[in-house]
């Protein structure tokens, strides 16, 4: 950092001193470890996953190692619980989805909702929610054409 060049040349770091970064922040940020025993934490979460072990295990013997009882958070998550919350996309695909369905029977329509659902659904499908996104790309499909046909007048809000 002190050559003269410094501000010209980009500043890298090998795999090892990259992966202990990661695992330092981690145990400073999300596990609210002190700074002097995250120390402890990155060095036995990097020996740990370069070991191989699996995530959840790295990161119960980086919190061990820094003194600091691994809480429940850490424990893998039940089979079979769906986990959906508000910040998960396709929930929120489905719900834009249901909306748009159902403002066409309060004589009301949203341009551009349905395809920001189609945005979230295809965002889902790349996500691990693969059903989840599957639903919510048909109901904001069919949302978008009703959507499309109330905006160029194929069909009216307005009852006849």
């Amino acid at each position: 950092m002190a050559a003269p060049d410094a501000a010209t040349r980009p500043l890298t770091a090998d795999m090892p001193t990259q992966a202990y970064g990661t695992w330092y922040a981690w145990a400073v940020r999300k596990a609210g470890v002190e700074p002097e025993r995250a120390h402890l934490a990155a060095a036995a979460g990097r020996a740990a996953q370069a070991a191989g072990l699996p995530v959840p295990e790295a990161q119960r013997q980086a919190l061990t190692a820094a003194g600091v009882p691994a809480p429940a958070a850490l424990a893998p998550s039940r089979p079979g619980s769906s986990g959906l919350s508000w910040r998960d996309p396709a929930l929120r695909a489905i719900v834009y989805g249901i909306v748009c369905l159902v403002l066409p029977f309060f004589h009301f329509y949203l341009i551009v909702l349905p395809f920001l659902g189609l945005a979230y659904a295809i965002r889902a499908l790349t996500q691990s929610r693969l059903v989840y996104g599957i639903v919510g790309v048909g109901v904001n499909g069919v949302a978008a054409a009703i959507t499309a046909a109330f905006f160029f007048g194929l069909l009216s809000t307005h009852g006849r």
